[in-house]
């Protein structure tokens, strides 16, 4: 339907996958697991030949104007390795912005420290986050609250829930779910959370390509931090570009991820010192206001209207 519509305004495509998109010949990417086979084999019947994607989608993608990314982070890993030209990419627009106020940062009984997303070994490894916290149950000075605050898929989902479980001592509680999270709930959660992990793996693959979290693809945690205001530590291999190395914390085996841990726990200081951080970049960033005028700069020195 594209293809037959001759748009005279000039065209801009939001971009999620990268290499889906704007290399997909070179990140042909395929699990080998039945599941994963099974997938790829029902893109490729239905869509990549049944639909004609392998012709129509990247002439879409040729005819458009500019390419705008969900995430900075994103954007400048796309310039820097020259996968699209720097001339052709809109302002970012982010997934999660900062519009208003935050709620108080407050610790009262306990320090919760939350997982988002779903429980799906595809897309994280908790085996560091339950090594981390079994190394560290015995010497917090603060008790914490664990919430999985994310629907498990399968029997990996179940042994997360299963293994956290194991963790619980009377410093350290854990709160898990068996199905999908109401947003109320989590958002309930999550404004009420001190800290996050995020034990996203390196890579994903979307529909038969290779995308690489915090390079090709955003990381829906950064887009959580943003929105709520809250301290997340990350695995070392998650791209930020440098003004986010800044307020970002990272872990590279279990015991590295032990250790922060135990910064944020016992050391309420420290805890409060790095939301506030965190925060400030927030505002500093992400406000709509900065977006808005982003685009409006970009737009008046395009002469796009």
């Amino acid at each position: 339907l594209y293809n037959k519509l001759n748009f005279k305004e000039k065209k801009i495509l939001r971009i999620h996958n990268a290499h889906t998109y704007l290399q997909p010949l070179k990140h042909w990417y395929i699990i080998p697991t039945f599941f994963n086979l099974y997938k790829a084999t029902s893109y490729i019947v239905r869509e990549f030949i049944g639909e004609l994607d392998f012709y129509y989608l990247p002439k879409v993608v040729r005819n458009m104007d500019y390419y705008c990314f969900a995430d900075e982070n994103v954007k400048n890993y796309v310039i820097e390795n020259k996968i699209c030209e720097k001339e052709r990419i809109f302002p970012t627009i982010p997934g999660s912005v900062f519009s208003g106020e935050f709620k108080p940062f407050e610790i009262k009984n306990k320090i919760r420290i939350c997982i988002p997303g779903i429980i799906d070994e595809r897309k994280k490894n908790y085996i560091p986050v339950i090594e981390a916290l079994n190394l560290i149950k015995n010497n917090i000075q603060h008790p914490i609250e664990i919430v999985l605050l994310g629907k498990p898929v399968g029997k990996y989902g179940q042994w997360v829930i299963d293994e956290f479980s194991k963790l619980d001592t009377e410093n350290l509680s854990v709160i898990s779910f068996t199905g999908f999270v109401e947003q109320a709930k989590f958002n309930e959660l999550m404004f009420g959370s001190h800290l996050l992990i995020t034990p996203t793996k390196e890579t994903t693959v979307f529909r038969i390509y290779k995308e690489i979290y915090g390079k090709t693809k955003a990381s829906g945690s950064v887009g959580e931090m943003v929105k709520y205001g809250i301290p997340n530590l990350f695995p070392s291999y998650i791209y930020f570009d440098t003004e986010m190395e800044n307020i970002i914390d990272r872990y590279t085996t279990s015991q590295t991820l032990a250790t922060e841990l135990l910064k944020y726990i016992n050391d309420i200081d420290y805890l409060n010192t790095r939301a506030q951080q965190v925060r400030g970049f927030v505002k500093e960033r992400y406000s709509v206001d900065i977006i808005a005028k982003k685009i409006d700069d970009f737009i008046k020195e395009k002469t796009l209207l």
